[in-house]
């Protein structure tokens, strides 16, 4: 391959991303792409959320489809438009950190470079199409579906959010209705999401240090990664996670979806006050797999039901008492007999029933739950 000449005047930015996409070529890895973006993106985000909530593959593939829309069409379409650029060095940054992150939450360096991934080109005040256009702070209308939109400021440190949003790309979220960093032990927090990596928020709202293992709890967010709270009816106690293979039993029921290591569930476990039954660790069945019928953990996948001794999907039609009785995003229960979720436009009496969880209480009409406005 023959290189042309680069031009000895380059800014600092401008040669560390040529050095990044170089080495990544080198690795015979080829740089990420605006068309190839939307489905990483969304692979990256749902294969880790499924393993970590034991969810069955169609559930995954639901969330991918979601997840992938918030920049499928509208990144090709606004990149081309010169609307946004596409930053692939930090595209590839946001993609290895959400596969990294485990079943804790991504780490401030991660979600920057994912909001960085694409820079939008629109100055503020003037109109926009799509929530990444904006060249500061986001593209969102004032009123769901009002489109186009207007860029608006985003706030900087120490800034009111009660108004406003803030500078994600500057790593910044709403706390306390500031604008700040994620907080550090000691300072004022209304949920464990305020607080830096390693800290939950106590019931005093204050951000304190996850407890080692034996310690008390009330919940596995007070536990240490790898830990879990094994509740019983005289406390909880930050017990370590058993691993596949092991048996598996904890002193309340509610207590089980935790205590395997990430991506197993407790299959065959059975509780009872008077004595119960240990389950083993295992990942979690998919269709055609066996199961335990009748235990707690029947060891089937979230969203899955074990018929017969055999992971199986639920129903789309039949009798039901419950949506939770009908395939999950395919179906609902009107009370006696799942249904086909349905479509945009249909009559409908509840939003349980549309396939966008929306009824437009205006119309009896299913909707769009989409806020946000896009490229035309």
């Amino acid at each position: 391959m023959r290189w042309r000449a680069i031009h000895p005047v380059c800014d600092t930015a401008t040669v560390r991303r040529l050095a990044l996409l170089l080495l990544a070529a080198a690795c015979g890895q080829s740089p990420i792409g605006p068309a190839d973006f939307p489905a990483e993106f969304a692979r990256a985000v749902c294969e880790v959320e499924a393993r970590c909530r034991n969810q069955a593959r169609y559930l995954e593939q639901q969330c991918e489809e979601e997840t992938a829309a918030l920049y499928d069409p509208d990144l090709e379409k606004a990149v081309a438009r010169g609307r946004a650029r596409f930053d692939a060095a930090q595209a590839q940054s946001c993609l290895d950190g959400l596969r990294k992150r485990g079943c804790e939450d991504a780490p401030p360096e991660t979600s920057q470079a994912c909001e960085r991934a694409v820079a939008g080109t629109v100055a503020q005040g003037q109109g926009c199409d799509w929530i990444f256009e904006c060249a500061t702070g986001r593209c969102e209308p004032a009123t769901p579906g009002e489109c186009p939109a207007t860029c608006r400021a985003a706030g900087g440190a120490g800034a009111s959010c009660t108004d406003a949003h803030c500078d994600l790309r500057a790593g910044l979220r709403c706390i306390a209705s500031v604008c700040s960093r994620l907080h550090a032990a000691g300072e004022s927090c209304k949920s464990s999401t305020d607080c830096a990596a390693g800290l939950f928020c106590s019931a005093l709202e204050l951000c304190v240090q996850r407890a080692a293992e034996q310690a008390s709890c009330d919940s596995d967010a007070e536990c240490a990664a790898g830990l879990f709270c094994d509740l019983s009816r005289e406390g909880g106690l930050c017990r370590k996670r058993f691993a596949q293979g092991e048996a598996c039993s904890t002193g309340l029921a509610e207590a089980i979806d935790f205590a395997c290591a990430d991506g197993l569930v407790c299959r065959g476990f059975i509780f009872r006050k008077a004595g119960s039954t240990a389950g083993t660790c295992a990942p979690p069945g998919e269709p055609g797999a066996t199961c335990v019928a009748g235990a707690d953990v029947s060891g089937c996948a979230a969203g899955l039901l074990c018929a017969g001794g055999t992971c199986a999907d639920k129903p789309v039609s039949g009798p039901c008492a419950l949506d939770d009785d009908c395939k999950d995003g395919v179906a609902y229960c009107d009370g006696s007999a799942c249904r086909l979720l349905l479509e945009q436009g249909a009559s409908c009496t509840d939003s349980a029933q549309c396939a966008e969880r929306f009824c437009d209480p205006a119309t009896s009409r299913c909707g769009s739950s989409d806020p946000t406005c896009h490229e035309p």
